[in-house]
């Protein structure tokens, strides 16, 4: 099987090594040569890491493109054309109509295109579908989702098509059917173009959804909460917690009252939900017209349609010109800073230990080459939610800390609930 991976950002690095887990023949695109370097120090063929990803078109059976949200479009058209099957990171594009465009030309092609919502494959979601399937809450009445936490903004696209969009996609995957009607509210207070916070209400037929998300709020939140007629599903994705909450409205005696029967916490197991399931999405060979299976968090669906945005969109898609790539794909060719934010949940009560315990931690791995933060915070509105602020040099030096990271033995895994959460960003500090 032959892949082609566009993009070897923060999220194209996290491709490549599952790629590679999963045995691939493994092609390389990007147009920074320090990019291509440490794809090459990761396993790929120096004569597979290419700056022109239209070059190896005819060597793969299918592309995986990780580039920035306004370059989905032009790469997946040229792709298609190629004849291609297409993995897209979520948007998948930067309109509806560039969506339906290119859900065309999987069609006219006959190749498939598949969007990467990767909450679809986190244990979490298994879960509240087998909750859901059980019937363990009653008839579904409505759904909230927030995605929210204090981060630097996506330069491509608002928050409603980089983080509200788990959502959509969440709550159409846990009831079965597609949104009927939308409506919602944004606002771009940083004054950018593209939206900062948004609200958005999406009907799935008769059960409303309500998703926030914003890049304001303290902390990190990923939770969601559906409401049926008897009892309650809360989860949290940076835990990886589900808690069931047995209550129901009861109507006696010409009043209503409120009864609570029970709560119970249901257990999450699953693999990392970037490889679930384990195996290639495009099929076992180029001859494959229609692929089954999904490789990392894609959908197994035809072209999923993106949010049309009403603020963002700042111009249209660029063409492909020859020797060029669209503008836009990189934020330039040298390598930055690697920022990681990890939320860590405490068993309650245990907040300040465990924040304790993180200082040797912290004054050790700050003597490590490239590390230039490692700090442990605790929240004062939650003293159970630490948050871990590392600052690497490279892409190498986190790597290096990785691989000693993994000789330590784990700090006080009995103090903590779930395997918390990394987000990683690209940084460039710009005051």
């Amino acid at each position: 099987m032959n892949i082609l991976l566009v993009g070897l950002g923060r999220w194209g690095a996290k491709h490549l090594r599952v790629l590679g887990e999963l045995g691939v023949t493994l092609w390389a695109a990007d147009v920074s040569p320090a990019r291509l370097a440490w794809a090459v120090r990761h396993g790929v063929d120096p004569k597979r890491a290419i700056a022109d990803f239209r070059v190896a078109l005819h060597e793969v059976d299918a592309v995986d493109i990780v580039t920035s949200a306004d370059s989905h479009y032009p790469v997946a058209r040229a792709c298609l054309a190629a004849g291609r099957h297409c993995f897209v990171e979520k948007p998948l594009a930067r309109t509806v109509a560039e969506g339906r465009e290119l859900e065309a030309a999987a069609e006219a092609a006959g190749r498939i295109v598949q969007v990467g919502h990767i909450f679809r494959f986190h244990p979490v979601t298994a879960t509240l579908r087998e909750a859901l399937g059980a019937g363990r809450i009653g008839r579904v009445r409505y759904a909230t989702g927030r995605f929210s936490g204090f981060k630097r903004p996506r330069v491509d696209v608002g928050v409603t098509q980089t983080d509200a969009i788990h959502y959509f996609d969440l709550f159409a995957h846990l009831f079965g059917r597609e949104a009927t009607e939308v409506g919602g509210l944004q606002r771009d207070f940083l004054g950018r173009g593209l939206d900062d916070l948004s609200v958005t209400v999406v009907h799935y037929g008769d059960v409303p959804a309500i998703v926030e998300a914003n890049y304001f709020v303290p902390g990190t939140w990923r939770d969601c909460v559906i409401v049926g007629e008897r009892g309650t599903l809360v989860a949290d994705y940076g835990a990886s917690v589900v808690t069931l909450f047995l209550a129901e409205h009861r109507r006696h005696a010409g009043a209503w009252e409120a009864v609570e029967t029970g709560k119970e916490e249901l257990p999450t197991r699953g693999d990392e939900p970037l490889r679930f399931p384990p195996r290639p999405a495009f099929g076992p060979s180029r001859s494959s017209r229609r692929p089954s299976g999904r490789f990392g968090s894609a959908p197994p669906s035809r072209c999923r349609r993106s949010l049309d945005s009403p603020i963002g969109h700042r111009a249209q898609s660029p063409r492909i010109e020859s020797g060029q790539w669209p503008n836009g794909l990189l934020q330039g060719d040298r390598e930055m800073a690697i920022r990681l934010v990890v939320t860590i949940t405490a068993v309650p009560g245990k907040g300040s230990q465990l924040a304790e315990a993180y200082k040797g931690r912290c004054a050790q791995v700050m003597k490590e080459p490239g590390c230039e933060q490692f700090e442990i915070f605790q929240s004062v509105v939650n003293p159970d939610r630490l948050t871990l602020l590392e600052r690497w040099a490279d892409q190498a030096a986190l790597d290096a800390h990785a691989k000693l990271n993994s000789t330590r033995p784990p700090l006080l895994p009995e103090l903590r609930v779930g395997n918390g959460e990394r987000e990683d960003y690209e940084y460039r500090r710009t005051r």
